[in-house]
């Protein structure tokens, strides 16, 4: 509440306890790296695979979007896997991230899986601007334009786990001093 003057005179703020929530599952991260000819490779890959995720007021939570409570999206399996290939100055990368489906608490339906391809290219110039490195790249996140699953219900996308942008164009400068 303010007072005449507009001043705030009283705050309240309400909170409230939603229970206890336990979670379990694995976190995997794999990287090798090798050389082929000229070339270093690296592949990697990095997921998360929840087992288990239960709330003491709303019980098993895994695979939902939990709307109707204050948990967030919990899809079981998220992935990410890539390959960089890099020579000289010359470094690229393309790499994959998939979503696995899970259940839209709100209107009962399936939030389909979604997979994602991206792919980078830099180049770094020696002494373009200075002697540390000048480094311009580009890339295109979401090559194939694969839309966001969307949802029966308002906002019609899960913005909390997708991505809704579609494809990305880039271009990046960077520069050490």
């Amino acid at each position: 509440t303010r007072e005449a003057t507009g001043q705030p005179a009283t705050v309240v703020a309400n909170f409230e306890n939603r229970g206890v929530a336990e979670a379990s599952g694995f976190d995997v991260v794999a990287r090798y790296q090798t050389e082929f000819g000229d070339y270093d490779l690296t592949f990697d890959a990095q997921s998360t695979l929840i087992t288990k995720f239960e709330s003491t007021e709303f019980g098993d939570i895994l695979g939902n979007r939990n709307f109707s409570n204050g948990f967030g999206s919990t899809p079981d399996l998220k992935a990410n896997a890539g390959v960089t290939i890099e020579r000289g100055n010359h470094v690229g990368n393309v790499s994959g991230r998939y979503i696995n489906s899970y259940t839209d608490d709100q209107s009962g339906s399936d939030i389909d899986s979604q997979f994602t391809l991206d792919a980078r290219y830099a180049y770094t110039f020696d002494s373009l601007i200075g002697s540390d490195g000048t480094t311009i790249g580009v890339g295109i996140t979401n090559i194939l334009d694969e839309d966001a699953p969307r949802l029966q219900q308002r906002p019609f996308f899960d913005t909390e786990t997708h991505d809704v942008r579609g494809r990305q164009i880039f271009v990046s400068l960077r520069h050490r001093y």
